[in-house]
């Protein structure tokens, strides 16, 4: 019984660091969004996004 109670304590644990984690990204999804807009908004510039697996790149072009 005590095993079953620790299981469920880490999977609680668990669970509630997994949504720590979906909001944290969430965040930094709409801070990624809010800097691409400031950039759109303030650079005469063509911004070219590239999408990499550790995030996005801003290439300026102009």
């Amino acid at each position: 019984m005590n095993r079953k109670k620790k299981n469920l304590n880490w999977a609680i644990t668990a669970a509630k660091r997994i949504e720590q984690v979906k909001i944290l990204l969430d965040s930094l999804t709409q801070l990624s969004k809010s800097i691409n807009s400031l950039i759109l908004t303030l650079c005469p510039y063509t911004v070219v996004l590239t999408l990499t697996q550790k995030g996005t790149l801003y290439t300026l072009i102009g």
